[in-house]
């Protein structure tokens, strides 16, 4: 995990989860096969932990009917996982008003579906067909909570550049025009793709999105870390402002 002042970032295999890590489990209701409990339960409890880490005094993290997260007042985030990973992004509405993180196994959208997925709007110089729709995921997930308005594939246009990913939201019927185009980061780490959007509270706020995904990414892939090795900013990293 990874804990600044606004955001915390963590990341974990999917698997039974340990009492002593997330002790109030019980209290979220799941249904299906175990490997479906282990996938739910390994977001939430990542995602309590972090919230406990940024002073949430009751860390829970509810479902709306559409079985979107319903996060604790003050703070705002996003879960995603695959059957091997589990990623999670907190942070607090005074920073941030909303995000989005996908992750994807690489590979795992077959360019069968490329029709389906790409649209007029999307750059495919340098990416794939995974990138892509992890993008337009991470990007929906950002932006859903602030509308409530659904969007199909083709609504958002994708590039990508090295590190940072751009989208660029195609329908004249969105509201919120700041949203009109939005900087991400993309990475890799054990197999998968992983794409966060993170939109800024105040106009002019800037927010360290690489070295958020760096942190992300090195959970993943090594061991537990005392905190004093952060890694210096690589080439590629960048701001992004609103």
């Amino acid at each position: 995990m990874d804990i600044s002042s606004d955001t915390a970032e963590a990341s974990c295999r999917v698997g039974p989860i340990r009492a002593s890590f997330a002790p109030d489990m019980d209290r979220y209701e799941v249904s299906g096969v175990e490997k479906r409990r282990h996938e739910f339960l390994t977001g939430r409890s990542l995602a309590e932990n972090a919230l406990c880490h940024m002073g949430c005094a009751d860390p829970f993290v509810g479902r709306h009917p559409d079985r979107s997260p319903i996060w604790p007042a003050g703070f705002c985030g996003s879960i995603s996982h695959s059957d091997q990973l589990c990623a999670v992004m907190v942070g607090k509405t005074s920073a941030l008003r909303s995000i989005g993180v996908d992750i994807e196994p690489q590979g795992a959208v077959p360019d069968g579906l490329r029709d389906t997925i790409y649209g007029p709007g999307d750059d495919p110089v340098g990416s794939d067909t995974t990138l892509i729709f992890a993008a337009k995921e991470a990007f929906y997930k950002m932006w859903y909570p602030l509308t409530g308005v659904f969007l199909d594939f083709p609504e958002v246009g994708i590039s990508v550049l090295g590190a940072q990913v751009t989208a660029r939201l195609l329908t004249s019927t969105a509201p919120l025009p700041p949203l009109q185009q939005i900087h991400g980061c993309v990475s890799h780490c054990q197999g998968h793709i992983m794409v966060v959007f993170a939109l800024e509270q105040a106009p002019g706020a800037q927010i360290r999105l690489y070295d958020q995904v760096s942190a992300l990414c090195k959970t993943a892939n090594a061991p537990p870390r005392d905190g004093k090795d952060k890694p210096p900013a690589a080439p590629g990293a960048h701001w992004i402002t609103r």
